[in-house]
């Protein structure tokens, strides 16, 4: 549905980072995306330069906020995450 979100906005959107091992070194020790409950996205406008803005990444995560995701990290734009074991 984010994903679907995001093109109805006409960003194209890309999976950055999604599971990853447990002994990757990248992130928190207990990280989401190693539970692979966590995806980390890169937006893009129709001519596919990267879109780094907040105001563009804020109203994905007002929605993803709306369908029951984790709440936004401050500085990681582009993770969007369920909670798990009190880490989102």
């Amino acid at each position: 549905m984010l994903i679907a979100y995001g093109e109805f906005l006409d960003y194209n959107v890309v999976e950055d980072q999604g599971k990853r091992c447990d002994d990757c070194p990248i992130g928190h020790v207990r990280s989401t995306h190693k539970a692979g409950v966590a995806v980390d996205l890169l937006l893009y406008d129709d001519d596919w330069i990267p879109i780094w803005t907040t105001d563009e990444f804020a109203k994905l995560h007002d929605f993803w906020d709306f369908i029951g995701g984790s709440e936004r990290i401050v500085g990681d734009l582009g993770h969007f995450s369920l909670e798990h074991e009190g880490v989102r």
